[in-house]
C-alpha cells in the first residue's frame, strides 16, 4: 500500500492497512506475538527510543532488538523508512479508533511515562 502526500484513506483503506500491517503482528490480548504488537507500539509511541522502550517494557535492549527484526520480517516494514513508519504510525492509530470498543489503546498506553 502506498501512502501519497495528504491522501485520505478510505474505511476499506484503513481497514487494509491494518490487517496488513498489524495482523502480522498478533492480537492485543495474546502472549508472543501480541508482545511483538505491543512491542511495535510502544517502540513508536516513545520516538523509537530504543533505550526507554525497552525500559519501559521490562526487556533487555538486545531482546528488544530481537522482536523489533521479528516484526519488520513478519510486516515487510523498515521502521527506519520514513513512509513505512508511516505505515505503521497509520495503522495504530486507526487501531485505536473508538470503533474498536472493548480493546486497549496500545499507543496511548505505552506513550504515558
Amino acid at each position: 500500500m502506498k501512502l501519497h502526500g495528504n491522501a485520505r484513506l478510505s474505511p476499506k483503506g484503513r481497514l487494509l492497512l491494518c490487517q496488513r500491517v498489524l495482523e502480522p503482528l498478533g492480537t492485543k490480548h495474546r502472549r508472543s506475538r501480541g508482545d511483538l504488537r505491543r512491542t511495535v507500539a510502544t517502540y513508536v509511541a516513545l520516538r523509537r527510543d530504543r533505550r526507554r522502550t525497552a525500559k519501559r517494557l521490562h526487556i533487555h535492549p538486545n531482546t528488544l532488538d530481537h522482536r523489533l527484526h521479528h516484526a519488520r520480517e513478519l510486516t515487510g516494514l523498515d521502521l527506519d523508512d520514513p513512509e513505512d513508519l508511516a505505515k505503521m504510525v497509520l495503522a495504530l492509530r486507526e487501531d485505536r479508533r473508538p470503533s474498536r470498543l472493548g480493546e486497549r489503546d496500545l499507543l496511548s498506553e505505552a506513550s504515558r511515562d
